[in-house]
């Protein structure tokens, strides 16, 4: 791998443990409305924007799912479960950023969660002086798996997107990752890499590990 000239992080999966959360209130949400709700339909969900969650679960469950009625109510069980509040972080999450901070990498993240929302968790939790872009899925008009997000993190860093490098844990997020031409490296979470291996991406179990790799081409 190539030295990186600055880091792109997926926020959910990536940073925080939430993955799990949103799955599990999903699945609460769908179960009192009398539907099933499989891990293979989420993994399906991880990385896209609300609007295009209610698109694919509507193609999946059929036009007669009352979606935005049940949106409403999982968006209200989130907020009770996470806002103002501190999440679980990712094994390695401050480490990496020190050191990617003590050697002056510039740092982004490009979620499809909503800027807010995304600064929000970031300054609740200590991390938001990391970070010197941030950019949510209301920045862009296409979020992923378009590559419009990545893009635009680039854009901001004044980095050239082939001299970045993306975190993701997601296909949809690999898939914007490819198309904006971003070297791309895989941290599982939910979705196991041999789900993706048609994309390109290197893989490491854990931010400790990328972070000995980035040691080996930043210093």
């Amino acid at each position: 791998m190539q030295q990186p000239k600055a880091i792109i992080f997926d926020m959910d999966g990536v940073i925080f443990n939430t993955e799990v959360i949103a799955r599990r209130l999903w699945r609460e949400v769908f179960i009192e409305y009398g539907y099933e709700f499989s891990d293979e339909t989420y993994k399906r969900l991880i990385g896209l924007p609300m609007h295009a969650s209610y698109q694919l679960l509507t193609e999946i469950y059929g036009k007669g799912l009352p979606i935005e009625e049940m949106a409403k109510k999982q968006d209200t069980l989130w907020q009770k479960t996470t806002s103002g509040k501190k999440t679980e972080l990712k094994s390695g999450v401050f480490e990496i950023l020190d050191f990617l901070k003590s050697h002056e990498v510039p740092c982004a993240v490009g979620s499809s969660t909503y800027h807010d929302e995304v600064e929000e968790r970031l300054k609740i939790n200590g991390l938001r002086d990391y970070f010197d872009v941030v950019v949510g899925g209301d920045y862009v008009e296409h979020a992923k798996p378009a590559p419009d997000i990545f893009l635009k993190c680039a854009e901001y860093l004044n980095v050239q997107p082939a001299d970045c490098l993306v975190i993701e844990d997601s296909k949809n997020g690999l898939i914007a990752a490819n198309a904006a031409g971003i070297p791309a490296v895989m941290i599982p979470d939910l979705i196991p890499a041999d789900e993706v291996d048609d994309l390109e991406f290197v893989m490491y179990v854990s931010l400790r590990e990328l972070e000995e790799l980035l040691s080996s081409t930043i210093i």
